[in-house]
Order: structure tokens, then C-alpha cells, then sequence
């Protein structure tokens, strides 16, 4: 596969920049969600060149993997993505990640996209609105305070 960036780097200067080992690349590459440009003999890989879409992809998924989301959930994701026509899901999209749940932000909606079930901030809004009618202040006020931090994640990723 030819890469749309020029500059490509080696994996040892990868992993340095990401904070991903070396074998944690090479896994992630076995399961599909980055594949890097070099020689490949059919068997193994004699030389692995990574560009920048590789480091943003690794950095996603290191940093997806450190809030605890399982490695096949992500997995399942990108390939439901790519499925869908989206050829790059990891460098395209935002993702966030809402109780253990993996999410994904485009410009106009929220969804999971294992099962494609869209996000609705609408949905804790209605409760809030319930837990009003009972009085119940206090957790309306957590309520606010969750939706407002699940937007900030989404929007500054």
C-alpha cells in the first residue's frame, strides 16, 4: 500500500513518540488497525515504515486502551467503520469514551459504532427533567455536571 504522507519513520522512533511498545504496534497491525508501508517477504516484515495517519491511529488506541476500553470493542469498532465505507476511522473521527463505552463524534451526531445507536444528550436532559419534577436537586446537578464533561471530552479530541 502507498502512503499519502512521505515521511515515514521507523518503529523504534514510533513507539518512542507514542508511548506504545513495540510489540503492542506489531499486535495492533496483526488485528488490523494500522498498517505501516515497507517489505514484507509474505511471512514477516524486513522493513516497517510509519507515517503520521499510523502515529495519530496508535495514539487513539493507546490512549482508548488507557481508559480501559478492551482492545476487541475497539477492534469491532473500526471494522464496523470501515464496513460503513470510512476507509482510515482512527485518524478520521473523534472518538470519547462514555463508561467503558467506546463513542464516536462526527460533525452532526454521537453513536456507538458497534451497533450504530446514536448518543442523545436529549435522553439526559429528560431525566434531569424528571428528577426535577421529584425535587431530586442534587443529582440533577450531577446530571449536568456528567453531560457537560462527556461534551468537553467529545469535542476536544
Amino acid at each position: 500500500m502507498s502512503k499519502k504522507y512521505k515521511t515515514t519513520l521507523s518503529i523504534g522512533l514510533v513507539a518512542d513518540i507514542t508511548g506504545a511498545t513495540q510489540r503492542e504496534i506489531r499486535y495492533w497491525e496483526t488485528k488490523g488497525l494500522i498498517s505501516p508501508d515497507g517489505s514484507h517477504d509474505g511471512k514477516q516484515w524486513k522493513i516497517r515504515r510509519y507515517d503520521l495517519r499510523d502515529i495519530l491511529c496508535i495514539k487513539v488506541v493507546k490512549k482508548l486502551r488507557g481508559y480501559g476500553i478492551p482492545l476487541q470493542k475497539i477492534v469491532s469498532a473500526i471494522s464496523a467503520e470501515r464496513d460503513a465505507g470510512v476507509e482510515n476511522p482512527l485518524s478520521q473521527y473523534r472518538f470519547a469514551c462514555l463508561s467503558r463505552e467506546l463513542v464516536i463524534h462526527t460533525s452532526n451526531v454521537s453513536y456507538e459504532p458497534i451497533t450504530g445507536q446514536q448518543v442523545f444528550s436529549e435522553v439526559l436532559r429528560d431525566v434531569k427533567e424528571n428528577i426535577w419534577s421529584h425535587e431530586y436537586n442534587e443529582a440533577s446537578v450531577l446530571i449536568d455536571e456528567a453531560n457537560d464533561n462527556f461534551l468537553q471530552m467529545v469535542v476536544s479530541r
